[in-house]
């Protein structure tokens, strides 16, 4: 072969004296699997100012998702304050009809969730005006998969306790402690949706918890205080 004689006759081997084709590169190893491609990161969730500032172009894909993403704790807010699912599903309908509404004139100029809790409250105080619907057929309530387990019993009595105290609570305490201990809002949000400076929003928050500890009976102590 060329590259035998190159090599014998002391002359550097060349490319033309490789062989042609060139042989395949051998595997890393017999049998070893083949690592798989890295994975993409997942896309960040676009924040909800910059969904609304899209739906108020017109992209109603983005409304949908702000629903989406924040419809069960719309329902949850006004069910702490009016206290009746059936009156809170139907103020979160109303507070998102009002976003939808007010999508046109939408300006980033807070953050968006002091103005969805603020159409929630909205809907809530207007809830509270109009007439109380008549009774209707008592309904079963709706068990736990397993009634019979201790905790999903301690659970629920616990829920039960604190949704009446939180209802014998005034209503400006009662605002400023779901706002801000429930709903997870910072207290320069909540002061944003009660439009009060942030001082009255903490004292509001404080007198309410103080309230709570007196109202809810203490754990392991039969009958509470």
């Amino acid at each position: 072969m060329a590259t035998a004689a190159g090599a014998r006759s002391g002359r550097a081997a060349s490319f033309r004296d490789l062989p042609t084709p060139l042989p395949e590169a051998p595997a890393a190893a017999s049998g070893a699997p083949r690592r798989p491609p890295a994975a993409r990161p997942a896309p960040r969730p676009l924040p909800d100012e910059d969904l609304m500032s899209a739906f108020a172009t017109g992209d109603l894909e983005a409304f949908g998702e702000l629903v989406a993403r924040h419809r069960a704790a719309v329902i949850g807010f006004c069910r702490r304050l009016l206290g009746d699912p059936h009156e809170a599903e139907d103020a979160a309908q109303d507070a998102f009809v009002a976003l939808y509404r007010c999508g046109p004139r939408y300006v980033p100029s807070a953050p968006f969730r002091a103005l969805l809790y603020r159409l929630a409250r909205n809907a809530c105080a207007d809830a509270r005006r109009r007439p109380a619907p008549l009774p209707g057929p008592d309904l079963p309530e709706t068990q736990d998969p397993d009634p019979g387990a201790p905790e999903a019993a301690e659970r629920r009595l616990r829920a039960a306790e604190l949704r009446r105290a939180v209802a014998r609570l005034t209503p400006l305490q009662r605002e400023a402690v779901v706002l801000t201990h429930f709903e997870g809002l910072t207290y320069t949000e909540a002061a944003a949706v009660l439009r009060v400076p942030v001082g009255t929003v903490c004292s509001r928050a404080a007198a309410a918890l103080a309230a709570l500890r007196r109202l809810l009976p203490v754990p392991g102590e039969e009958g509470g205080r």
